[in-house]
């Protein structure tokens, strides 16, 4: 303001000239006689400035994620905290989420569609730990991030990505079934198997000992060929009788060889 107070007196700018507050074009007698005008224009415009220079992100709460993707699968949870990577400006660590839920991916599916490797090795001992691992590596991860950056963020609803994946759920396991149905029609689950051959053997017994000792359960324990199993028959007296399984079609036979 002392420069352009010079400059009129020097003669270099007339008192009619137009100057740019900020806003608006006023006159140069205009701006001399009010000096505050032009300060409340500039700290106005840098205010405006520095707050659209600034994007808020929309996350969902991590912690929340983790708890929910019990119910709704680490795959799930795993989009949703890639998706809060990308929010926050991380693509690297977005992508690295991604690729675990890709694994989870491949544990489904191998658990349906390897079921004699389930069968022989229990599903809660490959899963469990891989959840924790899965919690520890990738949700605290970000949990700690937000904590420790006191990043300010607007928290995301819920509705929407849990009634995603409940959707998500119904259609897998909807399209798994059809695909199961037609690759194999016939196929006989190890269940079903074990639970034909639990009466098999009960019915067995009890013919030939005139008892009342039946069959407590059944254990597989080889599958020789396509349609014939060794497995072991455990009685209600404790006895445990090897046994040999042969599956014909639909058709279900069973022989308690010499013990």
């Amino acid at each position: 303001m002392e420069e352009l107070t010079q400059y009129v007196n020097e003669g270099s700018i007339l008192p009619d000239d137009y100057a740019y507050d900020g806003m608006e074009w006023i006159t140069v007698t205009q701006l001399l006689n009010d000096p505050q005008r032009v300060f409340n224009r500039v700290e106005s415009i840098t205010n405006t400035a520095k707050s659209g220079s600034v994007i808020t992100p929309e996350v969902w709460n991590p912690e929340a994620v983790g708890v929910f993707s019990v119910f709704l699968t680490p795959f799930w949870g795993s989009i949703l905290l890639a998706k809060n990577w990308e929010s926050l400006n991380h693509p690297e660590k977005s992508a690295k989420v991604r690729n675990w839920g890709w694994v989870w991916l491949i544990v489904v599916l191998a658990n349906v569609l390897l079921p004699e490797f389930v069968d022989k090795v229990p599903i809660a001992l490959l899963t469990l730990p891989l959840l924790i691992l899965w919690y520890f590596i990738v949700v605290k991860e970000q949990v700690n991030y937000l904590k420790n950056t006191n990043i300010s963020y607007y928290k995301k609803g819920w509705l929407k990505p849990q009634m995603l994946g409940i959707g998500g759920i119904v259609i897998f396991v909807f399209v798994l079934t059809a695909f199961m149905m037609v690759v194999f029609p016939d196929d006989i689950s190890e269940d079903q198997i074990r639970e034909s051959t639990t009466s098999l053997v009960t019915k067995l017994i009890q013919q030939n000992t005139e008892s009342n000792i039946y069959c407590a359960r059944v254990t597989i324990e080889e599958k020789i060929l396509d349609n014939n199993y060794i497995g072991t028959a455990i009685l209600s007296d404790g006895t445990q009788l090897k046994i040999n399984i042969t599956l014909n079609g639909d058709e279900l036979s069973v022989v308690i060889p010499e013990q």
